[in-house]
């Protein structure tokens, strides 16, 4: 199976963003029959989708898993839908800032993935690592980009996920919250492709929740 790995710069206030560091490490420990590459996609709303399409295009992927630190998550949390809506708090990068709008006009109002997530945070919080699933991508970046791949997902050959990963240990002062270990975060990933491998990211054997 084919796997590649978007990960996303640090977004908005964010100094640093260690998903981009995560994928990488992550692909030298595949095993099987995975083989991934890795792309970083800038968070910016006017490029990351360009990115990711130009990175799906040279890697032809069967999954797509798309990566960024999360400050609210506390364990590794996979996001099962992409809403077709903006509401940026801040700007992005390049000073964008759109307000109570839609990613596609007269799009979809919701896609969903069709990767078996329930399989997958089993297997992870099975290593004792915190995992979840979550139903709000939120309104900035990853969410826009999210809903591109899904659309995109469901008029190619892949299927594809948004992963938001915790704060590293100490990271986050301000808020005091505990961390997830670098280490943790791509065991807990590497026990998600397990999930993953036994479906071959194929739809007709995920299972979505009712």
């Amino acid at each position: 199976m084919k796997l590649l790995l978007l990960a996303f710069e640090p977004a908005g206030s964010l100094r640093f963003d260690p998903s981009g560091q995560v994928a990488k490490e992550l692909c030298k420990r595949l095993v099987g029959n995975i083989e991934g590459t890795t792309a970083l996609i800038p968070a910016v709303f006017s490029r990351c989708w360009e990115a990711a399409g130009q990175a799906i295009m040279e890697a032809r992927p069967q999954a797509v898993l798309a990566l960024a630190q999360r400050g609210s998550v506390q364990g590794v949390t996979f996001e099962r839908v992409a809403r077709n809506f903006i509401d940026a708090e801040i700007p992005d990068r390049e000073g964008v800032q759109p307000r109570n709008a839609q990613i596609a006009e007269g799009g979809a109002e919701i896609y969903e993935t069709a990767l078996p997530l329930e399989q997958m945070v089993e297997e992870v919080c099975q290593k004792g690592i915190p995992a979840g699933i979550s139903h709000d991508a939120g309104a900035f970046v990853c969410n826009y980009l999210y809903y591109h791949l899904l659309r995109a997902a469901e008029k190619g050959d892949f299927r594809t996920v948004f992963i938001h990963l915790p704060y590293l240990p100490g990271q986050d002062v301000r808020r005091g919250t505990e961390g997830m270990a670098f280490d943790d975060m791509v065991r807990g990933l590497e026990a998600a492709l397990r999930a993953l491998r036994a479906s071959g990211g194929n739809p007709a054997t995920a299972e979505k929740a009712p």
